[in-house]
């Protein structure tokens, strides 16, 4: 079992960043008279009535002074969220500084952390200023003045808690939660994530995230009060619910072909010691095999199976033969590109034919590289294997270079590099699906 404590209370806080003006008066009650104003027009019952009678009690607290009032972010560390440019010019350029904090506890709707975030959106508006998020940190974007309240307090998972990444030295990814804390919670980790499983576990990490809090919020509501622990068991039952539902879905959804809609996770709780608290997720006790098979198997309970088509190329094609010499010849700037760093968000992808018996039986697959030294490549694969069924998707695999056939490099916004002889597959071949 992991029994995590949970605070009695904790204090939320927004900063607006701003330059004054006569046009825009910073009393207190100027201030509370903007922050009324805006409940009315961006809260909708039944959360109005509760924030109301928040930010008209002693529960908010505001701080308008000179920028120094709180110490900013360092600049490096709010580069990583990617601010955009005109908040990120109002941050730099601000003089001064405007600051709504609330006490927030663990309960249905979260009137403390709306509270606060509310006044931060009002005074935005009425400072023309630029919201940080300290909690992470990041800017907001300037729109977020103008959003609603949910009718009914619901955390929509990433626009309140972010998923830093970060490779290690084997090329796999680190992956984190940013965020949790502030809502009495562990943050959450995955360690050694295959590059191109990333932004797929990224839906999974949310799911966990809102599953936590749904379950902690039902506690307080059964207990009539903040509860002081949540008790999981060791196993986490997720459903593809609940990661629709961290994006702020309603309702139930089909699982798509091939999936069962749920699957377990294992759990391990790390109490707090000198940083936040961390709940790690891990391959559940049952399980046997290599940690990247077991999150691709996450990934497909969830989410259904890679399904491709094969494309069936006539023996010596000149166009798969052309394709084939082509992605050789580009293979060593490829090779200087990923071993100087590729830019967040790409992905090398190389394509590599695996013999059966008899040799020349051969099952071309995907793979996503994580390390490449010498003659040799180390990733994992892709492809869910038709033939040699020795091998399973997300498998870790180490190959030559002289046998590469093909090589992509994925972008984040869906476009890639390379893939020619996936090209002439699709010009020539019967039916073909892209491997990305």
């Amino acid at each position: 079992m992991n029994r995590i404590r949970l605070p009695e209370a904790q204090q939320v806080s927004f900063v607006v960043y701003f330059q004054p003006s006569e046009a825009e008066p910073t009393d207190p009650e100027s201030l509370k008279r903007a922050i009324a104003g805006w409940l009315e027009a961006h809260a909708p019952e039944p959360m109005r009535m509760a924030l109301r009678r928040c930010a008209d009690s002693d529960q908010l607290r505001l701080l308008v002074g000179e920028r120094d009032i709180v110490a900013d972010p360092p600049l490096e560390v709010l580069g990583w969220f990617r601010p955009g440019e005109l908040e990120e010019r109002l941050f730099r350029e601000a003089t001064h500084a405007a600051v709504a904090v609330a006490a927030d506890i663990v309960a249905p709707m979260r009137p403390g952390f709306w509270t606060a975030a509310a006044a931060a959106r009002a005074l935005a508006q009425a400072l023309r200023g630029v919201i940080l998020d300290p909690a992470i940190p990041r800017l907001l974007p300037l729109d977020a003045a103008e959003r609603s309240i949910p009718d009914d307090g619901r955390i929509v998972v990433p626009d309140h808690i972010l998923l830093p990444a970060s490779p290690n030295r084997r090329g796999l990814i680190w992956m984190t939660s940013k965020g949790m804390a502030r809502f009495g919670l562990p943050e959450l980790e995955i360690r050694d994530v295959p590059p191109h499983l990333q932004d797929a576990l990224a839906n999974v990490m949310n799911g966990m995230a809102h599953h936590l809090l749904t379950e902690s919020a039902a506690l307080a509501s059964q207990a009539g009060g903040p509860p002081a622990e949540l008790v999981v068991g060791s196993e986490i039952r997720l459903t593809l619910d609940e990661l629709l539902h961290a994006r702020g879905a309603v309702g139930h959804a089909l699982p798509p072909e091939g999936a069962r809609g749920w699957t377990m996770l294992g759990v391990r709780y790390r109490a707090a010691r000198r940083g936040d608290a961390l709940l790690r997720l891990v391959p559940p006790p049952p399980f046997q095999g290599q940690h990247s098979v077991w999150l691709t198997s996450v990934l497909s309970d969830l989410l259904g199976p890679l399904h491709e088509q094969v494309a069936t190329v006539p023996t010596r094609s000149e166009g798969m033969e052309a394709a084939h010499r082509r992605a050789l010849s580009e293979l060593p700037a490829v090779k200087q590109r990923f071993q100087v760093g590729l830019r967040e968000g790409e992905v090398l992808l190389v394509k590599h034919g695996f013999a059966g018996d008899p040799a020349a039986d051969v099952e071309f697959m995907w793979l996503s590289v994580a390390a490449w030294e010498g003659d040799r490549i180390r990733g994992h694969l892709i492809n869910q294997p038709r033939w040699r069924t020795h091998l399973r998707a997300g498998q870790e695999v180490d190959v030559r270079v002289a046998d590469i056939y093909d090589w992509i490099i994925a972008h984040e916004e869906g476009e890639f590099e390379g893939g020619y002889t996936n090209r002439v597959a699709l010009e020539e071949g019967e039916t073909s699906d892209p491997p990305v």
